[in-house]
């Protein structure tokens, strides 16, 4: 029921009858600037609900809240069918999209009594509702944190675990290439996401860093950050020079390290 598109958004849903809403939706968030990764969850959460809407022959436009709780028991898989039940988060993001979805076509038919969704209200009350009503943007990040909306699954707060440094040691050593050693010891420094750089999610992260955006005088990186969002500056341990110094020396031939090539430090998966 998706797949990739070459179109007004870089996905598509297709194979249903409710396919037409959701594309309008996804168009609405590439037009808003939304990364290909949003999109692609939207899609994804989209395909899911509007199959499980036909599956059990229930009218878009006539969702109500009871409706969208039978939705989210049969997802979350609290019911005895499934095998392995949903984390909340994954239950909560589920919300938020279909939150968004509903509120972009309210507002889309808002002006125009003709329409389906005009008068329309969100089967689904939280934070997309609320930015709507706000003038928010649909589709971007939630207002902060307050009193968890209807259906929305509680949280729990866990203390981050920490990676022994005898444990990184051993699994940058066993790394196969220089780059490869490079790479680990910059994200095990930094902190920052692995990203990626391809044609359609377009470039983040450390996969996404260019040559020129490692910069050996100020001992720093340029991060490109993930979305729309812009880059920051981040400043590295001493321990990542020399290993970033082998990769340029043997698996780059000594190229100097500032030159304006569009190969990068991350140009492969980290699996490879």
């Amino acid at each position: 029921m998706l797949k990739s598109a070459a179109g007004a958004a870089p996905f598509k849903l297709s194979g249903s009858n409710l396919a037409e809403p959701g594309n309008d939706f996804l168009i609405h968030l590439t037009a808003n600037g939304c990364s290909a990764y949003t999109i692609r969850s939207y899609a994804l959460g989209l395909a899911h609900f509007l199959n499980w809407v036909e599956g059990a022959s229930l009218p878009l436009r006539g969702m109500t809240k009871q409706h969208i709780g039978r939705y989210v028991q049969d997802f979350a898989g609290t019911d005895a069918s499934t095998a392995v039940p949903r984390q909340a988060r994954t239950v909560n993001h589920r919300l938020s999209v279909l939150a968004s979805f509903f509120a972009y076509l309210i507002e889309r038919d808002r002006d125009n009594a003709e329409c389906t969704w005009h008068g329309a209200n969100n089967p689904i009350p939280g934070p997309a509702a609320m930015a709507q009503q706000r003038g928010g943007p649909v589709g971007r990040d939630p207002p902060p944190r307050g009193r968890r909306t209807e259906f929305r699954r509680r949280l729990p707060r866990r203390v981050p675990k920490c990676l022994d440094p005898a444990d990184v040691e051993k699994l940058i050593s066993a790394a196969n290439s220089w780059r490869d050693k490079a790479i680990l010891r910059l994200l095990y420094r930094t902190g920052q996401r692995i990203g990626d750089w391809s044609a359609v999610c377009g470039r983040h992260g450390v996969l996404g860093l260019a040559l020129a955006n490692i910069d050996f005088r100020s001992r720093s990186i340029v991060v490109r950050l993930k979305g729309a969002r812009d880059e920051h500056r981040v400043p590295v341990a001493d321990d990542f020079w020399p290993l970033y110094e082998k990769y340029l020396q043997i698996e780059r031939k000594g190229r100097a390290s500032t030159m304006q090539h569009g190969s990068h430090c991350g140009a492969a998966r980290a699996s490879r």
